[in-house]
């Protein structure tokens, strides 16, 4: 089984920037997104790590790679190396798999003698003298030995000439592919920018939503404190006006003389006296707990005599004065007159 799809011998000094060049056309022709490469070519620069056996390396490249690319010149044609490489190839596979592309130096194929022929300095190796049967095609890249880019269309055009034949496609198929791939890519890379660019205004939105949440959220704050100054400040307030009234009511309460009960009777006395003065008979009058008509009666040594009626006192003795029965009650409820005076 093939390792390699495509192995690339150049002159190191002169050609290395072009190889280089073509081997990334050559991978990418083709190649869906999803996959790094389409073919896998070997180039010394990029496949071969540091070893003590350089050349065993080199030949089990070329042993197990399907084509070979020459990239000719007059300083590839002068290499060691590479007709070291090229003989290999001739004695595995031969020149049906042998494809050139010429970066400096004049080829041009003889028909009469069957092969090319040198004008001054030629640039295939010395080994390819005589091996060809017919013409093959090769691809001119003189043009970009100086640089080469890999994104040049017309590059891409040239590198597609040895990517169809490595495929075994017809090259305006795998052009029309990289084109079908191209524009796949576009798609998918507009569409990656336009999710990234929702994704940043929702992430702009979502900002300007926390900060003026957090904005909302320090003004609530602000009124909740001022509030609870202002509760602060009412409360100081009304606990002073609180401490005024108390302190008028305690002054006003130690103010105040209080009444001694002689005092007390001596009033109710003098109110009743007056109720007998506007011309209304007193019947039943209680004088400091004590009821008129028991107080007379006691006086008189006997019940109480007569009877009332329709508020009148009907039988025995008269009525007596106020006077007497006031004075009768002031004797039978305070006998030792304390209660009279101040």
């Amino acid at each position: 089984m093939s390792q390699y799809d495509a192995f690339i011998s150049y002159n190191h000094a002169k050609d290395k920037p072009i190889a280089a060049a073509l081997q990334s056309v050559i991978q990418k022709l083709g190649n869906p997104w999803y996959r790094r490469r389409a073919l896998r070519v070997f180039r010394d620069d990029t496949s071969l790590s540091a070893t003590p056996t350089l050349w065993p390396s080199i030949e089990r490249a070329l042993r197990s790679s399907r084509f070979m690319i020459l990239l000719a010149s007059p300083e590839a044609a002068a290499s060691q190396w590479v007709n070291k490489e090229i003989s290999c190839w001739l004695d595995n596979r031969g020149v049906e798999a042998l494809l050139i592309a010429v970066t400096d130096g004049d080829l041009a194929w003889d028909n009469t003698v069957g092969d090319f022929i040198g004008h001054g300095s030629k640039p295939l190796p010395r080994v390819l003298t005589g091996r060809f049967n017919t013409e093959p095609k090769w691809i001119d890249l003189r043009a970009y030995r100086n640089g080469a880019d890999p994104h040049d269309s017309r590059f891409i055009d040239a590198g597609a000439d040895f990517a169809a034949a490595i495929h075994g496609t017809p090259k305006e198929d795998l052009l029309s592919q990289e084109v079908r791939q191209q524009r796949r890519a576009l798609t998918l890379a507009w569409s990656a920018s336009a999710i990234l660019a929702t994704l940043i205004a929702l992430s702009g939105w979502q900002w300007w939503e926390a900060d003026l949440a957090k904005r909302k959220a320090q003004i609530a704050e602000q009124v909740a404190q001022a509030q609870r100054d202002q509760a602060e400040r009412n409360f100081g307030i009304a606990k002073t006006g609180a401490e005024h009234v108390v302190f008028r009511i305690a002054q006003d309460l130690r103010n105040v003389r209080p009444l001694r009960a002689g005092r007390v009777w001596e009033r109710r006395r003098r109110l009743a006296v007056a109720g007998c003065a506007r011309g209304r008979p007193i019947t039943n009058v209680e004088l400091n707990g004590v009821c008129t008509r028991c107080v007379h009666s006691k006086l008189r040594g006997g019940s109480i005599w007569g009877r009332e009626r329709d508020g009148r006192h009907v039988g025995g003795r008269s009525t007596p004065s106020v006077a007497e029965l006031l004075v009768q009650a002031t004797a039978i409820a305070d006998p030792d007159c304390s209660g009279v005076g101040g």
